[in-house]
């Protein structure tokens, strides 16, 4: 149940700054690659480490609470596997296109329950502490089921 007032799609975090994605500036493919990315950080939705496999060659990206942004990391190579924390992600683009489309990247969907998000007053303290608590409810028992099924 989501507190009145806190509508779930539509925080009260300011507009993308239009400095960070100049939309005039993306070609097609970059457009193309916008869109399979936000896919991808869509489903970051759960705390804890990860193991990953490199579907194909790509960028290591992290969010930062702090800048309410993505980096990129490093060059991500195919067939790698690599353990990733909940604000890292293997994008399938180059680093070059990262760099293009970096500020037109959607936010981290955890970032909602962080400590910077409901201090800048984003979200309602109470919403970000239960949504926090149930995430972590939710890693808890994926841990222990994976440790009960090895």
């Amino acid at each position: 149940m989501v507190e009145e007032g806190y509508p779930k799609e539509t925080r009260d975090r300011p507009e993308k700054d239009p400095a960070k994605c100049d939309i005039s500036k993306l070609n097609e493919k970059d457009y193309e690659a916008l869109i399979k990315c936000s896919e991808v950080i869509e489903k970051l939705t759960s705390y804890g480490v990860r193991s990953v496999l490199v579907q194909e060659d790509g960028t290591y990206a992290r969010w930062s609470n702090a800048g309410e942004s993505w980096s990129g990391v490093r060059k991500a190579h195919k067939g790698k596997e690599d353990r990733l924390d909940a604000d890292e992600v293997v994008l399938p683009i180059s680093p070059e296109r990262f760099k293009r489309i970096q500020g037109c990247l959607p936010y981290l969907p955890l970032f909602d329950m962080s400590y910077e998000a409901h201090a800048r007053g984003y979200v309602p303290t109470a919403a970000a502490q239960k949504e926090w608590a149930v995430k972590q409810i939710e890693k808890i028992r994926g841990e222990e089921f994976e440790e009960k099924h090895k």
